[in-house]
């Protein structure tokens, strides 16, 4: 079983779990009823990860959320040094953990990818304990509430995202 990991605004993650299961049903995304539920982050487990990111990511839902399909660390450098993409800087955030992995992590993906100052790619990585998340975004595109108010960016967004989906 693979998952995905949806981050939103702190109490707001039934609201978001109603939502995304819903869409889940109504797409025929097979999914497990169990789900993590830490501080704003909700895990969601599924069969088809790159199906529902997909299918997510090319939906208008109502409610703010960032999305990453999750891997080991292991298979997200794998991931990464296939990718040819350059960023401007690595953006991470995992709880339930010391923060010196955060660390850690980006030491590792620095030997794996390009950075460029000149970029306006970020790559965020989010994750709960032992599962990472990640997703490669344009500058602006992280901003929740730009991207509801804004339907043009929000459209550019969305269509970069699916562009740059990293796979394995």
């Amino acid at each position: 079983m693979n998952l995905i990991l949806i981050t939103t605004k702190i109490n707001s993650e039934n609201e978001l779990i109603n939502e995304v299961l819903s869409f889940f049903i109504l797409k025929n995304v097979k999914f497990e009823e169990r789900k993590v539920v830490y501080g704003g982050v909700v895990l969601f487990f599924t069969d088809s990860p790159y199906f529902a990111y997909n299918l997510l990511i090319s939906s208008v839902l109502s409610y703010p959320m960032k999305i990453y399909p999750l891997l080991s660390s292991d298979e997200l450098l794998k991931v990464l040094k296939k990718s040819e993409i350059s960023v401007k800087y690595v953006n991470c955030e995992i709880r339930g953990v010391k923060k010196d992995l955060c660390k850690e992590l980006e030491e590792k993906i620095k030997k794996e990818i390009k950075f460029d100052r000149k970029s306006d790619i970020v790559l965020h990585i989010q994750g709960i304990k032992d599962y990472y998340g990640y997703s490669v975004l344009k500058r602006n595109c992280e901003n929740y509430s730009k991207l509801l108010e804004n339907e043009e960016l929000r459209k550019s967004c969305f269509s970069f995202m699916r562009e740059k989906i990293l796979k394995i």
